[in-house]
């Protein structure tokens, strides 16, 4: 039988058990005579150290994965049995729960060996459980590399989404758009590739990456929103210009869509992402998007958030790098949904004072028309022209304002509703470990039960079930701490990438508002002798 899994967050101290091969095999006969509820058991004299005393060869029994200790304590000296190989302790990975006021250590930091939990109904020998670790760490030893390689990897990438183009009429129309790829990744065949995709395709990729990284702790960036309203205006205009503002503005989030899973390490080597860039061919139409695009998203997000409270046991965070990220990152989605509403009212203002100096030049130029005066006529219609260069300087200054700040804002807000995500993916994964261990222990229950009642036709059948479900809980604590890990390397990913982008996007918008103050400026001074040159 397995060792028991300890509990998630278990702060206690395990006493340390030293007890040789020779008595671990003798009392392995009444492995249920033992009183588990004994808090403390008097730790076993050492043996005595006699040149002459050559102990029994120690017979190394094969011991399954699930029969490790999940979470096995250090001994604070190895064993010093003579004669006896013992293996060489190796030190203990960080764990993800590691609480820093258990004293588990000693002063000196010692190199850690594990040993059998003190209440296990079962001995394990220590070179066995050993040999399983080492496999442990050689199957788990290729994922590192990998997470390595991506990591470190240096490569080049440039992809520009332009000529969108509208295909069909009514109901049927569509936007098309011409995706052009140049980089070094190796993974691609060709180095560069053009291809044409319409807005479904965006959708119908997405979704697939969800489907494939979203329960692995994996943050996905947001797809572009959906706009019924938008393509309804594409769709029955009958000229070329109709909706323009919003071709271009989807056409800017589909481009930074496609930058921002090709900069992540690991999204940017998935077949269908290559295939997406490289493929020349007609995709297969995407079916059912709407939950994927923006606002759609933001919705799943939430209904996630609550299926798993309902499903899963309530969480007791003890690793405070979640329990302050998860604070975090509440008070910045709160901060920056704000800011967004700031933007888009500033937005609507300056929209505004365009409309307003465009017709503050019309008006000017009528009364230019009707005045008698020569020079006022002048000089009104020269006002003019500037009140209209001016409606012209603030329209720019709008698309500033959406696409570089208010687009920018929006990217993160979706992309910290991907973070709470994966979030929530990991207290999944913890509900999933603790159920495990919930149905072990039942399980372990009816096997004591069985034992004591006298009832063999069952007990192998009952046996087979608690050996099932410690594989269970073994892997679901792999799980959730394979989870774990890359939730924080995500985070630290995104956390480096959001600084270089509101630097850049912060940069370019303060120089766009002091190029609109000076040329507002020169338009002033130009107008300027115009107005002194008025006379009678």
């Amino acid at each position: 039988m397995a060792t028991e899994p300890p509990p998630l967050f278990d702060d206690s101290d395990n006493e340390e058990t030293t007890a040789d091969s020779n008595e671990e095999t003798a009392q392995s006969a009444n492995l249920f005579d033992v009183d588990l509820t004994k808090e403390e058991s008097p730790a076993p004299a050492a043996p005595t150290e006699d040149p002459l005393f050559q102990p029994p060869p120690v017979e190394e029994k094969e011991v399954e994965d699930d029969q490790q200790p999940l979470l096995a304590e250090p001994l604070s000296e190895p064993l010093s049995t003579p004669d006896l190989e013992v293996v060489k302790p190796k030190p203990q990975a960080d764990s993800l729960f590691d609480d820093s006021d258990t004293e588990v250590h000693s002063k000196e930091e010692k190199e850690e060996a594990p040993v059998a939990d003190t209440k296990s109904s079962k001995p394990v020998a220590l070179s066995s459980a050993s040999e399983v670790d080492d496999e442990d760490k050689k199957r788990a030893a290729p994922a590192e590399e990998e997470e390595e390689e991506e990591d470190d990897d240096t490569f080049e990438v440039e992809i520009s989404v332009n000529n969108p183009e509208k295909v069909g009429e009514g109901m049927n129309a569509y936007i098309a758009y011409t995706i052009a790829t140049k980089t070094t990744i190796p993974n691609f065949k060709n180095p560069e590739a053009s291809v044409r995709r319409r807005f479904s395709d965006f959708l119908g990729l997405h979704s697939r990456m969800v489907t494939k990284y979203v329960g692995k702790g994996i943050v996905i960036p947001p797809a572009p929103e959906k706009s019924a309203m938008g393509m309804a205006k594409i769709k029955f205009s009958k000229s070329e210009e109709g909706g323009a503002d919003f071709i271009e503005r989807r056409r800017a989030s589909l481009e930074r869509y496609l930058v921002r899973t090709a900069t992540h390490p690991k999204l940017r080597k998935d077949p269908d992402f290559i295939d997406f860039l490289e493929n020349p061919s007609e995709l297969p139409k995407a079916k059912e998007t709407s939950a994927v695009s923006g606002a759609g998203f933001m919705r799943l997000v939430k209904n996630v958030s609550d299926s798993i409270s309902k499903m899963t046991s309530k969480m007791s965070e003890s690793d405070e790098w979640f329990e302050e990220r998860a604070g975090q990152f509440e008070v910045m989605d709160g901060h920056l949904r704000k800011l967004h509403k700031a933007v888009e009212t500033m937005t609507i203002h300056r929209k505004e004072l365009a409309t307003t100096s465009s017709n503050l030049a019309n008006s000017v130029a009528m009364l230019a028309n009707v005045e008698e005066n020569a020079s006022i006529s002048k000089a009104l219609s020269r006002l003019s022209e500037v009140e209209g260069k001016i409606h012209d300087l603030h329209n720019n200054q709008v698309t500033k304002d959406t696409f570089v700040f208010g687009e920018t804002i929006k990217d993160h807000i979706y992309i910290i509703g991907a973070i709470k995500t994966a979030f929530n993916t990991r207290e999944k994964a913890f509900g999933a470990w603790t159920a495990a261990q919930n149905m072990l222990t039942k399980k372990r229950e009816q096997e004591n039960k069985l034992k004591t009642g006298g009832k063999p036709d069952k007990l192998a059948q009952v046996q087979q079930e608690v050996t099932e479900w410690e594989e269970k809980v073994e892997e679901g604590q792999k799980e959730f701490e394979r989870i774990s890990k890359t939730i924080k390397r995500e985070v630290a990913q995104y956390e480096a990438k959001k600084a270089d982008e509101f630097k850049s996007k912060i940069v370019i918008y303060l120089e766009g508002m002091m190029q609109l103050q000076q040329e507002l400026i020169e338009q002033w001074e130009s107008y300027l002798p115009e107005a002194k040159a008025i006379s009678a």
